[in-house]
């Protein structure tokens, strides 16, 4: 099995195009996250998967919803 040290360096070497998705809570995000995690909370996931409007299939939604957290996390 990876560790998760590994995935976050295999997601950043990547390159920029990608961007790891961090649902852990704040608390664990802030004292130790890869430098191109981004905090999305899995209880905002949980709720908006149910909703037909914004379904995981709805990627123009989570690409908004996430992009205001990626300049909130970089900052």
């Amino acid at each position: 099995m990876m560790s998760r040290r590994t995935a976050s360096a295999s997601t950043a070497a990547a390159g920029a195009a990608s961007r790891l998705l961090d649902v852990r809570d704040a608390e664990a995000f802030q004292a130790d996250h890869a430098a191109s995690a981004v905090r999305v909370p899995v209880e905002l996931w949980e709720a908006a998967a149910k909703t037909g409007e914004t379904s995981f299939e709805n990627t123009s939604y989570w690409e908004r919803a996430i992009t205001p957290t990626i300049k909130a996390s970089t900052s």
